[in-house]
């Protein structure tokens, strides 16, 4: 009885073919094209497992030919359905504003299956800070109100000389922000006041600048 002897082979380089799917496509397209014209290709221990890379090359073929169909269609689909959004919200603006144009009740706003937003109603509050600064370069006052929530008119004063009440000055406008030249040097107070139609809120503390 004779024994096996093994027999020194040859290594092969297979990192290359499993790099991504279209290397392993082409080297088993390979493999089954030549292996047929090998002597070798009969051979009682290699012939399944080059039927085995041949049959798993068509269908790893096939598997990627449906993904690419799979990812066309889903980048079709992911385009319409962003346009079908767009158009919606559209639709929906179109819709609100002729609501807010002909509803006058909350009944009305419901009983076409809209959401009516409440009113907010914010209690008269002081602003929370006022910052005044110098630019030195441009010559100019600035001062920036903080308005208090739900406030959006702001009277702002100022003065030379904050302990007598009939110093202050009220500036002109009601905005949050002011720009004016740089008056006399000196010292010089501002403070700002929240204003609605029912009223006027306190004032801040004076803030001051040294005024050069």
């Amino acid at each position: 009885m004779s024994s096996y002897q093994p027999v020194e082979g040859i290594k092969f380089e297979v990192g290359p073919d499993m790099v991504d799917t279209d290397t392993r496509i082409s080297r088993g397209i390979q493999i089954g094209s030549q292996s047929k014209l090998s002597p070798l290709g009969n051979d009682p221990e290699l012939k399944p497992a080059l039927d085995a890379v041949a049959k798993d090359t068509a269908d790893l073929k096939k598997q990627v030919e449906d993904y690419d169909v799979a990812q066309a269609t889903f980048k079709k689909a992911r385009s319409a359905l962003g346009a079908g959004v767009a158009t919606w919200d559209g639709s929906y603006r179109l819709l609100i504003a002729a609501a807010e144009k002909h509803c006058s009740t909350v009944d009305d706003g419901t009983g076409l299956g809209l959401v009516v937003r409440g009113k907010t109603s914010y209690p008269l509050a002081p602003p929370l800070s006022v910052e005044f600064t110098q630019d030195l370069k441009k010559g100019l006052l600035r001062i920036r109100v903080n308005r208090a929530p739900g406030m959006r008119i702001v009277s702002v004063e100022m003065s030379q000389d904050p302990s007598n009440p009939a110093s202050w000055i009220e500036l002109p406008g009601n905005g949050a922000m002011h720009t004016m030249k740089t008056p006399a040097a000196g010292i010089w107070w501002v403070r700002a006041a929240s204003r609605t139609a029912k009223g006027k809120s306190e004032f801040t503390l004076p803030v001051s600048l040294i005024v050069k």
